[in-house]
């Protein structure tokens, strides 16, 4: 049953993330190709704002910049959601939250600069980066709740964690040969320091028996080779 919430887990990450690819590439793409804003004064002068102005160009380069970041931390979550931490979730967001508040705040910047006679509209560049960062923002913040609330890395980590049981080393007594533990035999009272270098007692050292008759090595009370009894 687990298995199946964890599935389904990933599953709607990589659709978010997805979704997040679309609408920041689009964003960066509009950026790079159409204009930010466009201006008509009278009579019939007209002007654009850009990537390729000279002032605001840069700062509109680093917005896409910003969005291609998002894009590619989507892609890897399409991939496998579990490589996309936390931490570069909260980075994602981050990117995404500034090049909203750089769009909203650059167009009302350029459109202050431009005098009370100058008519202006913004473009497909701010569309662009305004709604897909936007939505940008939504979604890596939706992604973000799912892998802190369903902690997906964490339990999978967890199962691959198989519990070891501790094995109990077992030693013997260098004087009765007795299985013990601790400094001292439990049964006759020897030191039990030194135990890598004992030889079991002969006691404890099984017999080899060999038949009076043939010679073989045998056990029990007959030969198995001659029937020979032994006992």
């Amino acid at each position: 049953m687990e298995d199946i919430r964890d599935k389904l887990k990933e599953n709607r990450l990589r659709v978010i993330h997805l979704l997040a690819f679309i609408f920041s590439l689009t964003g960066a793409i509009l950026l790079f190709t159409t204009d930010f804003l466009e201006w008509y004064n009278y009579p019939g002068v007209y002007g654009w704002i850009n990537i390729d102005s000279d002032v605001y160009g840069p700062i509109i380069t680093m917005a896409a910049l910003f969005l291609l970041i998002c894009t590619f931390i989507s892609i890897v979550g399409i991939y496998n959601p579990l490589f996309v931490k936390k931490a570069t979730l909260l980075l994602a967001d981050l990117f995404s939250i500034i090049v909203f508040l750089m769009s909203l705040m650059g167009i009302i910047i350029a459109a202050g600069d431009l005098d009370v006679y100058t008519s202006w509209n913004p473009d497909a560049g701010f569309y662009g980066a305004i709604i897909g960062s936007l939505l940008t923002m939504i979604l890596f913040g939706v992604a973000f709740s799912i892998t802190k609330q369903g902690s997906i890395q964490e339990s999978k980590v967890s199962r691959r964690i198989t519990p070891v049981r501790t094995v109990q080393k077992v030693s013997y007594c260098p004087k009765c040969g007795k299985e013990g533990s601790g400094e001292f035999c439990a049964y006759c009272g020897t030191e039990m320091r030194k135990v890598q270098e004992y030889k079991l007692p002969e006691s404890a050292v099984p017999k080899v028996e060999h038949c009076p008759k043939c010679g073989k090595e045998v056990s029990g009370g007959f030969c198995t080779y001659c029937g020979t009894k032994l006992r």
